[in-house]
């Protein structure tokens, strides 16, 4: 996604004053914004699947973001989102606000979820 598409889901004040970072990480890629942490193709969905099934991580499944997804709450810092599109995988870190909490940050989460599976079509 560009740094203009990811913009609408990012609450971090420096957005526009810093530049993404991409870096290629094994067969996939990532790219870092303001805020917003995006990973194409680094992790296995196998990986995540396994890591669903681990109680302690606390991951939970859900419906709307294409064919397999799950979103975290990582230590009320981050919500994160793991999907698979195809054979495809992706995976989305936005940082909670301090204003915020996960459950405020989660509909943003899935919302730019769904923009960027979409890109998949």
């Amino acid at each position: 996604m560009t740094k203009a598409e990811v913009k609408p889901f990012s609450t971090n004040r420096l957005f526009d004053q810093s530049p993404p970072e991409e870096m290629q990480e094994g067969r996939g890629s990532s790219c870092s914004y303001a805020g917003v942490y995006v990973q194409l193709d680094v992790i296995p969905f196998a990986t995540i699947e396994n890591m669903s099934r681990d109680k302690r991580e606390r991951i939970e499944a859900i419906r709307g973001v294409r064919d397999a997804a799950y979103v975290r709450n990582n230590r009320d810092e981050y919500a994160e989102l793991y999907a698979r599109v195809g054979q495809r995988t992706f995976t989305i870190q936005l940082d909670i606000g301090p204003q915020e909490t996960f459950a405020s940050a989660r509909p943003r989460l899935l919302q730019m979820g769904a923009a960027m599976a979409a890109k998949f079509r």
